[in-house]
């Protein structure tokens, strides 16, 4: 779906005016394929029934899905954003809106507490933070990416024992890193929906970690969906997508009454 029509567009300023919200971008492909994902595909729709819960947002970006939370529901949201360019216009578009009961931490969700290596275009302004990685194969699909640190949790670190979460998950290839960390530590208990996108790359024969992830999610008495997301991949990466045949799902799972 295509909703173009209802986005406004600054290219000068690299501002776009979208239901309601005020959002600078760096890459304006990068900025419709989210809106139009997130506000118009409802991606990443929740079922929540209290406003005690709290809402996670892995892989924020630059804060498009926080802002489509914010907007649909009145929970608590913490969002996790490594990219230092993409963490920066987060935190920008958060001011801008002046939406309340946002957090946002500049790290990599991971299976460890130190400094992990980070792959990507990071080279300037204009950079398009869609497939930067902890992951080399997925970070490195533009022939200038490059490699940086940053800071790394384990998001279990950040669950409450006394209240349900609701998780939103892209990190560009390590969903299942994260989502074993969450069983390793019993912290699947307190999840109440998790909606993923799995991202696999046949060719590099880097194609378990949808079968791994519906694995522990049913394992932990989730009821798990399927589908397959199509994308239109940019121009820039197309000889990495020739050599490593990305395939992209969209899991949905929600604990079983």
């Amino acid at each position: 779906m295509n909703n173009e029509t209802n986005i406004k567009i600054n290219e000068a300023k690299k501002i776009i005016k979208c239901c309601g919200f005020t959002i600078f971008y760096s890459s304006k492909e990068s900025a419709i394929d989210i809106l139009n994902e997130v506000f118009f595909e409802n991606t990443y729709q929740f079922n929540i029934s209290d406003n005690d819960s709290i809402i996670i947002d892995a892989g924020s970006n630059i804060g498009i899905s926080s802002l489509f939370f914010r907007r649909n529901y009145s929970n608590k949201i913490i969002a996790f954003e490594p990219d230092p360019n993409a963490f920066n216009l987060l935190k920008k578009n958060i001011k801008e809106n002046n939406v309340g009961n946002i957090h946002i931490e500049n790290i990599a969700l991971s299976q460890t507490t130190e400094d992990i290596d980070f792959y990507g275009e990071f080279i300037n302004d204009e950079s398009d933070s869609r497939g930067n990685s902890i992951f080399k194969s997925w970070g490195l699909q533009r022939s200038h990416s490059s490699k940086i640190k940053v800071k790394s949790d384990k998001l279990s670190n950040f669950i409450d024992n006394k209240k349900q979460h609701f998780i939103k998950i892209d990190i560009e290839g390590a969903e299942h890193l994260v989502i074993a960390d969450l069983e390793n530590s019993n912290k699947l208990n307190y999840i109440q929906e998790v909606i993923i996108e799995v991202h696999e790359q046949d060719k590099l024969k880097d194609n378990t970690r949808l079968r791994y992830i519906i694995k522990i999610l049913e394992k932990n008495k989730f009821q798990c969906n399927i589908s397959k997301k199509e994308y239109n991949l940019p121009e820039p990466i197309q000889e990495w997508v020739n050599k490593t045949a990305p395939s992209f799902y969209i899991l949905k799972a929600s604990k079983k009454s």
